[in-house]
């Protein structure tokens, strides 16, 4: 997705490549969006973004990172070249 996120957006689902709930988008700022995630699963963002750093409370996704949007929910892909 080259798109920005828009307000459309907001309170969609999002899953990982396998199809499984990671978050809600609880906010955006144009190509970025806020993932509001569940106990547990941010793990399993980070793994779906290939993201090896520290770790922090904000989990954010760019548009860059989603495969699919649907309208009941958006799908990130894992390029494991970056």
């Amino acid at each position: 997705m080259t798109e920005p996120f828009t307000t459309d957006d907001l309170e969609r689902p999002v899953e990982n490549a396998a199809g499984e709930v990671i978050g809600t988008v609880e906010a955006i700022d144009d190509d970025i969006a806020f993932l509001d995630t569940s106990a547990g699963l941010v793990d399993s963002v980070r793994a779906t973004l290939c993201w090896n750093g520290d770790r922090d409370d904000t989990v954010t996704i760019h548009a860059r990172d989603v495969d699919e949007v649907s309208s009941t929910m958006i799908r990130l892909e894992c390029d494991s070249e970056e």
